[in-house]
């Protein structure tokens, strides 16, 4: 990842100007790696270069959220999403699913289903797979 804040960094000097794709690239890069923090500080430049986030960046910060199971800071950025007038697709509420059942918290999950529901975004294969994962890690003792 060093590397490529570097390339970053020299397409810059030499007068290229990144693109959304540019930044979104490098904030993917920083999730899996588990890296939020510079994640963020990426997101927080690109809105400094005038380079708006698009739904592919906040899913990408969400993603990186859930992994974490840091389901505030997941919903933090679904709320930005829809602030900005962005489409909210199956992959940006697959995060928020992910981030309530790694923190265990089955209910959110429910409403996140909901809410899809009432958005009228179909239930793929993988959402019902992430709420039986999020079931089947749970201690019912």
């Amino acid at each position: 990842m060093r590397r490529a804040l570097e390339v970053f960094d020299m397409m810059q000097r030499n007068g290229c100007i990144p693109t959304v794709h540019t930044f979104n690239a490098l904030i993917l890069g920083l999730v899996e790696k588990r890296q939020m923090e510079k994640a963020v500080e990426i997101l927080d430049e690109m809105s400094l270069a005038g380079v708006s986030p698009n739904e592919h960046t906040y899913t990408t910060i969400m993603q990186g959220y859930a992994s974490l199971g840091d389901t505030g800071k997941a919903f933090e950025y679904l709320s930005k999403v829809k602030e900005e007038g962005l489409p909210v697709d199956v992959y940006a509420y697959e995060a928020l699913l992910k981030a309530c059942c790694k923190a265990g918290r089955m209910r959110s999950a429910l409403a996140v289903t909901k809410e899809m529901s009432a958005q009228k975004i179909l239930r793929s294969t993988f959402v019902y797979n992430i709420l039986i994962d999020g079931y089947g890690t749970m201690d019912f003792n």
